[in-house]
Parts: structure tokens; C-alpha cells; sequence
């Protein structure tokens, strides 16, 4: 099942899209999605991918030109694919397509005609098969929600709108509680976030039930989605530039209710997606640098936001981040693609990015069999590892009769300096890849350590020594993934000694599985 915490990146598009303005992705059919970009002509475009599940990403076909100009682009699935956009004349159009088993024909299938007039800010959700709501700002400034019916011809027909019901706006937001409800998140007239709930009848007649008040603070750059709980969660740039994270609980009646928020968790940001997932939710955020960075978060039956991690610096810059569940659907090797990322590049074209289980290959040399059986040590580094959301697997081992480093030389024991001895030890990689790390099982080290992380470049290795504890093996792998020594012995990464920590299992916290992510030993499944 796919976890908030599946944050490796695997594979990406390359250069299969051009240039695009404006993105918005939905998932499609088995293991596709679709994607409904601006062209760098103005033209709507509808494109296919299949995402494969060791992470590769196929173009399988598109619609051409025969959409037209457009702008404010949004997209959803029903019965069929439904575009909310506003078309050459500044109008709202829905646009439905068809997109055969294969992905290589998207065919246009009808349209909303002349039946909405000009409006900005347009959003669209699926309620059910044949029922959508389009969310936008219209000219007066005001969000007005519509309701329409996809016909079986692939025609729109308008049922009805919020006429006045809303307030005034400058962003909008917008997600599907149920079948009879949504919920928009706007930035208000005075700059600040609103949740406002509306009920959607059976013959699409609304009508506005409750909403958050100013309880939200100033926002801008608003995402919002809802958990399979039906906690709706809003991603925001706060008043001070940063990313927040905020919980909210829709009652019965309508009323919406501020739950908890992510507080100083998280730093500035420049664009915004969000997607839950059934263990929390995801950010998919631009920083100051421009870079691409997912963040983790856990919310708990209370609304209580936790930062889990994050992947660090692995994707490059981008803009236009839009954010998807992937197929997670594993192979025959086992491999799925748990997220997907639809990003504008530097060079403005589409790039989509897949996320999957972040994966550490061991493989064990033993020139003496350590007291705590390795077996053991290998699980205990398991359990620790899994709550930052990275496996560990043992490749292979090795029995090595290297009686002359049995009781190894390592010096000074510090990263980047090794000696004639751990040269020699570490010169032992068989069936070792350049990624992966190699574990030597040494009857005693000079001076004596329970083992050290120093390796030589390009050869990620660690020595443990016969008397280490259950801890020793985890501990030592995270200094070859670039962890540090801390001094807090509830931690994994103690700079005390494993023999001495107090809490078990021991801790890896967010910022270190950030950096075990960022690792080019930490690779995906």
C-alpha cells in the first residue's frame, strides 16, 4: 500500500511534452493518468501516459488541436474526462473526452456550449459518474459554484448555481465531501482563508450550509483535499511566506471547525499541491531555490499535523506542481509507483516525475560471526528504518578468510579517512553495486569500537565488530547515509553508544530521514 513516506524518486518523462502554461493532472484507467496543459500557443491538450510500475513513464497519445485556445484549466473524472476551462472568449466551457483502453486515441466528445459566461479561477470536482460542480470566480468578483450533468453524447447541461451565495474572492480551492457535498477554500476579501461548505441535491440545486469564519489566517496559494475519514486538509503560504498545513472537521449540519495546524514545521515556499493518501498526506511544494520538495505529513484522529520527512533535494526546479496518487500497483519485481509529480521546468516544458518506496541493499561479509546474531541485527535495523519509511534488504553474504584484518586497524574512525587495512577489507565487494552497502563482520576493531562508518570514496561500506549490540548495524548504516552523532540517547543515532540507549526501538527523526533519502545509496524499490 502506498505511504506518505514512499518519497524516492524513481523515474521521470523526459522530454515527451513540450511547452506548457498551465497544468492539471488526473488519474486515469489501470496504471494511467491524463494531463490537460496550455500549450506554449494558448491551446488546450489533452495527453495520456501509462506509468509503469518500476517507475518509467510512456506518452501514449494526445487530442491534438482540437480544443482550441484556453486558460484556467482544470480536469476530472467521471463517466468520462470533463475540462472546466475558460475558453478564447473568457467564457466557462466544459469540454468531455473519451480515451480508448490504450491511451493512443483521446477523442472530444461534447461540450458545455454557450450555457455559462466569462470567470476565472476555475475549478472542477466529480461528484459521481454524470454529476460535476465547477467552482470560479465570476466578474463581479464573487465565487459561484455550478453544477452540471454529463449527458450520454458526452453534452453538459448547467442544472444550477450558488447565484449570490458566496463571498467575494481572490483564490479558490475546491473538493468533493460526498456525493451531496463540496467544500471550496478561498482567500477571502481580507486575504485570509475561508472553508465554505455547500450541499449539491439530487438535480443539482445549491445551497450554502456553514463555513470556518476567519479561523484560517491569512493565505495564499490554497490547496485542499479530504482523507478517507472526511477530514478536509488545506495547504496554504502563510502570512510570513511558509508553508501550513491546517485540519479541519465538517459537521453534520455544515459547520466547519479548525482542528490543529503544522505550526513552525515547515519553511517559505512558492508553489503548492497537496494529495492524501490513506496514511496522511502529501506536499508537493517549490522552495526558495525553485526545487521540487515532498513533504510527509501524519494526522492523527484529532487533527494533529506531523511532519514525517521529506525527499530532500532529488527532482530540480520546477513550477506548476501538480500532485497525484499513483497506480501503486507493484510488478513482478515488486516495484510501484506510490506518487506522481506533473511539474513545468526550467526549460517550460512537462515533466512528470514518479515517487516510490525508498529502498537501502545490504550485503553482509562476515570474517567473524558477531555475538548478536545478524539475523537480529538485521531486523532491529528493519523496525527503525520502517518508521522513516525506508526498507532494508540484505542482497547477499559472504563468509571472507581474511585472518590479517580479522581485528581491523580503523584509526581515528572518521568519515573520508581510512586506513591501509579498512583500503584492503573494503576492496572485498563481491555482487556489490555502486549503491549499495557492504558489511564487514570483524571479530574486534583498533581502537575498539562496537564498528565504524569510515569507507574509502565510491565504496559505502561499514564495520561491525563482534561485541556490538542489535543497534550497531542500523547505526552504523545511517553514518554511511550521512547521519551524524547526537547527543540524545533516545535516538538511534546516539552519539553514547547503542549499549546505552534508553528508548527502544530507538529513533530516526524527520530531518534524518531527509537525509537518508537524500542519499544516492538510498534508492528506490
Amino acid at each position: 500500500m502506498a505511504s506518505i513516506l514512499d518519497l524516492a524518486r524513481m523515474h521521470d518523462s523526459g522530454d515527451l511534452a513540450g511547452g506548457v502554461s498551465e497544468i492539471a493532472s488526473v488519474p486515469g484507467v489501470d496504471s494511467t493518468m491524463v494531463t490537460a496543459v496550455r500549450t506554449a500557443a494558448g491551446q488546450l491538450r489533452l495527453i495520456a501516459w501509462r506509468i509503469n510500475d518500476a517507475g518509467p513513464v510512456t506518452r501514449l497519445g494526445d487530442s491534438g488541436e482540437t480544443a482550441g485556445a484556453a486558460s484556467d484549466i482544470d480536469i476530472a473524472k467521471g463517466a468520462r474526462f470533463v475540462v472546466a476551462c475558460r475558453d478564447g472568449s473568457g467564457h466557462v466551457k466544459l469540454i468531455s473526452w473519451d480515451v480508448d483502453d490504450t491511451g493512443a486515441f483521446i477523442t472530444r466528445a461534447g461540450d458545455s456550449g454557450n450555457q455559462a459566461g466569462g470567470a476565472t479561477q476555475i475549478r472542477i470536482v466529480a461528484l459521481s459518474d454524470n454529476r460535476f460542480v465547477v467552482a470560479c470566480r465570476i466578474a463581479e468578483g464573487n465565487v459561484r459554484l455550478i453544477t452540471w450533468r454529463l449527458n450520454d453524447d458526452g453534452s453538459l447541461a448547467r442544472l444550477a448555481d450558488s447565484a449570490n451565495a458566496g463571498d467575494t474572492v481572490a483564490e479558490i480551492a475546491l473538493c468533493g465531501l460526498s456525493e451531496e457535498r463540496a467544500v471550496t477554500a478561498v482567500r477571502t476579501q481580507n486575504g485570509n482563508l475561508k472553508l465554505i461548505v455547500w450541499e449539491v441535491s439530487a438535480n443539482g440545486e445549491l445551497a450554502r450550509l456553514g463555513d470556518s469564519g476567519d479561523a484560517g489566517g491569512p493565505a495564499t496559494l490554497i490547496r485542499a483535499v479530504v482523507t478517507e475519514a472526511g477530514m478536509v486538509l488545506t495547504s496554504i503560504r502563510d502570512g510570513a511566506g511558509n508553508l501550513q498545513v491546517m485540519s479541519w472537521e465538517v459537521t453534520e449540519d455544515g459547520s466547519v471547525n479548525a482542528l490543529q495546524d503544522s505550526g513552525h514545521q515547515a519553511a517559505g515556499i512558492e508553489d503548492n499541491a497537496l494529495v492524501a493518501l490513506p496514511d496522511g498526506i502529501v506536499s508537493a511544494v517549490r522552495i526558495a531555490e525553485n526545487n521540487l520538495k515532498l513533504i510527509a505529513w501524519s494526522v492523527d484522529q484529532a487533527g494533529t499535523i506531523t511532519r514525517r520527512g521529506d525527499s530532500a533535494a532529488q527532482a530540480g526546479t520546477s513550477s506548476h506542481i501538480q500532485l497525484l496518487a499513483g497506480p501503486d500497483v507493484a510488478g513482478a519485481n515488486g516495484h510501484s509507483v506510490s506518487l506522481v509529480t506533473a511539474v513545468r521546468t526550467d526549460a517550460g516544458n512537462l515533466k512528470l516525475i514518479t515517487w516510490g518506496p525508498p529502498l537501502v541493499r545490504l550485503h553482509f561479509k562476515i570474517l567473524s560471526a558477531p555475538t548478536v546474531d545478524t539475523a537480529l541485527m538485521l531486523s532491529s535495523m528493519q523496525d527503525v528504518y520502517a518508521n522513516a519509511g525506508i526498507s532494508v534488504v540484505l542482497a547477499s553474504t559472504e563468509n571472507l578468510n581474511l585472518p590479517l584484518l580479522n581485528d581491523l586497524d580503523i584509526g581515528v574512525c572518521t568519515l573520508g579517512n581510512t586506513t591501509v587495512e579498512q583500503q584492503q577489507l573494503f576492496a572485498n565487494r563481491n555482487d556489490v553495486q555502486t549503491n549499495e552497502v557492504a558489511v564487514y563482520f570483524v571479530r574486534s576493531t583498533n581502537p575498539p569500537f562496537n564498528g565504524c562508518a569510515a569507507h574509502p570514496d565510491a565504496r559505502p561500506a561499514a564495520v561491525v565488530a563482534q561485541g556490538a549490540t542489535q543497534w550497531t548495524l542500523g547505526h552504523e548504516v545511517g553514518h554511511v547515509l550521512g547521519l551524524l552523532h547526537v547527543d540524545d540517547s533516545d535516538r538511534l543515532m546516539t552519539g553514547g553508544g547503542t549499549a546505552n540507549i534508553t528508548n527502544l526501538p530507538p529513533a530516526l527523526i524527520p530531518i534524518e530521514q531527509s537525509t537518508m533519502i537524500g542519499s544516492a545509496l538510498t534508492i528506490p524499490l
